[in-house]
């Protein structure tokens, strides 16, 4: 009797160890994601001040930036940290506010779709536009041409691109044009 009385014995005691794990366990998850979060904020917080760094103006001049970074990501693969990231970086290239909040949709989809990293496409993106002599009004139509020749070829990212750097100039002093660009 006293042997049967054992095993239940540890067998309730089994059961509630498990359940004091799966709630510490839950516990743990939890307050993960609450850092996970904190960190997320702050590491956009920081992006943030860097793009105002290198834009040389302010953080309340760039909540028009800020609010399409976090409408853009909201639609996209890319975190809002990683949109942010290629704000920065056409930032750097020199671009103004106008038309970064113009070329920042079109390139983060390029970026996707040619599953690229979003500072290579908008480094390529931009020298295509400057070797058509457009602007960034002309972002999305690129952009949008670019995506159809991958679509409709074999060529990778880095293919079209190097291709792009022979074609462009050529096809501009020449006034051709190439897949509706020019």
């Amino acid at each position: 009797r006293n042997v049967g009385s054992y095993t239940d014995a540890l067998k309730g005691f089994g059961r509630q160890l498990m359940g004091a794990v799966g709630i510490t366990a839950g516990i743990y998850m939890f307050i993960s994601g609450i850092k996970d979060a904190f960190n997320r904020i702050r590491e956009f917080d920081a992006e943030m001040q860097n793009m105002a760094g290198i834009a040389q103006t302010s953080r309340s001049a760039l909540n028009g930036v800020s609010r399409l970074i976090r409408h853009v990501a909201a639609v996209s693969l890319n975190t809002s940290n990683q949109v942010a990231q290629l704000a920065t970086t056409l930032f750097t290239l020199g671009r103004t506010k106008k038309e970064v909040m113009l070329m920042l949709k079109p390139i983060n989809d390029l970026s996707i779709g040619l599953k690229s990293a979003a500072d290579e496409t908008a480094d390529f993106l931009g020298q295509t536009l400057n070797a058509f002599g457009k602007g960034a009004s002309s972002a999305l139509h690129f952009a949008n041409v670019i995506a159809n020749i991958r679509g409709k070829t074999a060529l990778n990212f880095e293919r079209i691109r190097d291709a792009f750097g022979f074609i462009a100039p050529t096809a501009r002093a020449l006034k051709i044009t190439i897949g509706g660009l020019g």
